[in-house]
């Protein structure tokens, strides 16, 4: 359901006080009374300057004044009501609070860390720009374990050939054929660590282990053509800021690692791979594996750190499906499993920082939370206010009927899909269906979690519903009715097979395909009308006044400003 629209423009008025508009009144001038309360010109000022400048509403008329000052009673008579029904104690703002207490507290505490001696010279900026500008020829070996990658290594260093052991142990497929070969790095290369790190090793130097979202790295600089630095002028400033996000980051990582190494941050490898094991393979959202965890084995320690531990019963409260948390599949090593832990520990650990340094009495850390929560509070009031509103059929399809001349529905397919986060489950699975077994029943065999139980069917849905875009052109471009797709694997999401069931090309809506939408569309409107009855009535109720004569002051003043 959406919400209105009121708090996008009116939270801004819990903003910090900020420079006033030039205006012939006082900042105490009373523009507006609601019951007990008022509202100043300097309320009217500081709502005004607090909002973006891009979001910023236009003060160019007295009916744009008048508008604005409107927006500003009826949030005050909605946030009465509000917290006359104890909103603020709410189970949905309590969370919400918590929320986004942590979010901005840890947001500006990486401010404060990563900001600190930040100091950008242009002989630095000059470096930067020859390193992130050259040619630079590499080649990798990636593999996903890290103990795998340091034995790798060790060879390396002792004379190993290094093609030869991409051939033979890298787990990109990319490039493992090719010894390893990334061909030329640019500044515009896939992966910016790899790029970084290449810039900053000689010809014939070999890297140190680094970790990325595809597993552990070793790369080898196999040449190096530096860039034209008669062109560092036109590109100075956008190395500058390039080099100072560079700067921020490693300061960040530089910090969180020291908070880890302070409070002996330790795995228990044993639980770690018993855990990653029971997990589902990458793909839909899949709470399954909770059902193999025994009571005795929720006790079992994951991680733990001086001043706590998170136990494998503990970690389920996370990722439940009550939490909405289920991006969680089995890993090499249970690597992403340590990152979500370690990632838990760390925003703990920082928030204690953040509170001894005093972050969380920041005026623009509380006034940034109190704006969400408010956002919170009226969307769960406007919830209530308007629950027992409904459009009534014969309104529905009066609209349409109105409509439907220019109401269109996109071509729509409908599917089956099997996904895996391994490769060679899904050869299998399409081996299979080659030789006449049921595309569903292996769907049913192979997937996990809702799309087993469905038979991996998907539908019906439109292109722009279809994110991936690999999948997407062999959906609607590619396959007939009837027809398997050969295996795809779209980065980040494992290894998929598709079946197309149905092809239902672009035409005129029917009432039935109409009716989801013009009903969210009538819902809204129905509800918004309800809440601006609501108003006016709460208005009358509380006596409102507005003093127009005041309101002209700002009027006047602004336009002796502008002349």
């Amino acid at each position: 359901m959406k919400r209105f629209s009121i708090p996008t423009i009116l939270l801004a008025a819990m903003a910090a006080c900020l420079m006033s508009l030039s205006c012939g009144g006082k900042e105490s001038d009373v523009l507006a009374t609601i019951g007990d309360k008022t509202i100043t010109l300097g309320d009217f000022n500081v709502a005004h300057s607090a909002i973006s400048v891009f979001s910023r509403p236009p003060l160019l008329t007295f009916e744009d004044k008048e508008n604005f000052l409107n927006t500003l009673i009826n949030k005050e008579i909605l946030m009465g009501e509000a917290y006359r029904q104890g909103l603020d104690r709410d189970p949905t703002v309590t969370a919400a609070r918590e929320r986004w207490s942590q979010e901005y507290i840890l947001r500006a505490l990486f401010k404060e860390i990563s900001e600190k001696d930040l100091d950008i010279k242009l002989d630095d900026v000059k470096e930067y720009y020859r390193k992130s500008r050259a040619k630079i020829h590499a080649r990798q070996i990636v593999v996903a374990s890290p103990d795998v990658a340091k034995e790798i290594r060790e060879k390396l260093m002792s004379g190993g050939d290094f093609a030869s052991m991409a051939r033979r142990y890298s787990i990109d497929e990319a490039t493992a054929s090719k010894g390893g070969d990334l061909g030329v790095l640019g500044k515009d290369t896939t992966n910016p660590t790899i790029q970084q790190v290449a810039a900053n090793l000689g010809v014939g130097e070999i890297s140190r282990v680094i970790q990325s979202q595809d597993g552990y790295h070793i790369i080898e600089v196999l040449s190096v053509e530096d860039p034209d630095m008669d062109q560092f002028e036109a590109e100075r400033h956008l190395c500058a800021a390039e080099l100072r996000n560079e700067k921020r980051n490693a300061a960040w990582q530089a910090f969180l690692k020291k908070q880890s190494d302070d409070h002996n941050v330790k795995f228990n490898e044993e639980t770690v791979q018993w855990l990653n094991d029971r997990l589902p393979p990458r793909g839909p959202v899949d709470f399954t594996w909770q059902e193999s965890v025994g009571e005795d084995d929720k006790e079992r320690v994951i991680v733990s750190w001086d001043g706590g531990s998170y136990t494998v019963g503990k970690f389920m409260t996370i990722y439940s499906p009550r939490s909405g948390r289920g991006s969680l599949f089995t890993s090499e090593g249970g690597n992403l499993l340590k990152r979500i832990l370690e990632g838990e520990i760390l925003n703990q650990l920082n928030m204690v920082v953040a509170k001894e340094m005093g972050i969380d009495k920041y005026s623009p850390v509380k006034r940034d939370i109190a704006k969400k929560v408010d956002e919170q509070i009226l969307d769960v009031l406007h919830g209530r206010i308007t629950a027992d509103v409904t459009v009534p059929e014969d309104s529905l399809k009066a609209r349409y009927e109105k409509l439907k001349e220019t109401l269109v529905a996109p071509e729509m397919v409908e599917f089956r899909m099997i996904s895996s986060g391994k490769k060679k489950v899904v050869e299998e699975a399409r081996e299979r269906v080659l030789r006449g077994e049921d595309f569903e029943a292996v769907a049913r065999d192979v997937n996990r979690g809702d799309m087993r139980e469905s038979g991996g069917f998907v539908g019906p849905v439109n292109r722009d519903v279809v994110q991936i875009p690999d999948l997407r052109t062999t959906l609607f471009d590619q396959l007939s009715p009837g027809e398997m797709s050969s295996i795809l694997s779209p980065p980040g999401r494992g290894y998929l097979l598709v079946k197309l069931l149905k092809k239902t090309p672009e035409h005129p809506m029917t009432y039935e395909e109409a009716l989801a939408p013009l009903k969210t569309a009538l819902q809204e409107e129905a509800e918004n009308r309800y809440l601006n009855e609501w108003l006016k009535k709460k208005r009358e109720e509380l006596h409102v006044k507005v003093y127009p004569e005041v309101l002209n002051k700002l009027s006047e003043g602004e336009e002796e400003a502008t002349s």
